[in-house]
């Protein structure tokens, strides 16, 4: 046990030069992949793989990867690969290093809790990675969402510091759609809090009854 824990320690001191096989380039593309999916707007200039715990097996072939989603904001981490050879399965821990640019939304001035993030408050702008510290909002969502709290000015803005801007704003009068057996009733109800199409939200009935429903549009909602 303990040669095998040295010869991994020793595996992990190899320098990215040293990886340059067909199977590290297939867990490159995969990294890339991840990336690209999570960053539309990403530009990869590399990837090192600083050290994998072993080498590619003879016949065995790369399946898929894991990373820790929640971290990608992070331009360095650890991943696991893992390998298949008929029913039998492999894994291969790794450390990665990801050289990267990706667009993301700063605040031009003070930006105030509740205020939608239009263009002239937001500029998109291109940073390294390294940059980051928590995951960017989407830089296709200028006037679609608003602060959650307040932003001060330069700051890079985050996935936790804005939430949508709702379809339907609270206290607003819809119908509310009843169906039961067979029956469908249609009546009278206000909002109760922001809504969103397609997401559930409370609302009253004039006779104040309260209940959940599912926005449909900005007029209707489907008693749940």
């Amino acid at each position: 046990m303990k040669i095998i824990f040295a010869i991994f320690c020793w595996l992990l001191s190899l320098s990215a030069s040293a990886l340059t096989t067909p199977f590290d380039a297939a867990i490159k593309a995969e990294i890339e992949a991840v990336f690209t999916e999570r960053f539309p707007t990403i530009e990869i200039n590399a990837i090192k793989l600083d050290a994998i715990t072993l080498r590619q097996p003879e016949g065995w072939c790369l399946e898929n990867i894991t990373l820790n989603r929640s971290a990608l904001h992070h331009s360095r981490g650890y991943a696991e690969a893992i390998i298949a050879k008929d029913k039998a399965k492999r894994k291969l821990l790794f450390r990665y290093d990801i050289n990267a640019t990706i667009e993301v939304l700063k605040a031009v001035h003070n930006i105030r809790m509740g205020t939608i993030l239009s263009s002239d408050l937001v500029v998109r702008e291109r940073v390294a990675l390294t940059n980051l510290r928590a995951i960017p909002a989407d830089v296709h969502k200028i006037g679609k969402i608003r602060a959650k709290h307040y932003i001060r000015a330069g700051s890079i803005i985050d996935s936790s510091s804005i939430i949508p801007v709702p379809d339907l704003p609270k206290n607003s009068e819809i119908t509310l759609i009843v169906k039961e057996s067979g029956i469908e009733l249609q009546i009278t109800a206000t909002t109760l809090e922001d809504g969103i199409i397609g997401q559930e939200i409370k609302v009253r009935t004039n006779e104040g009854k309260i209940h959940r429903a599912k926005l449909l549009t900005t007029k209707e909602a489907l008693l749940l």
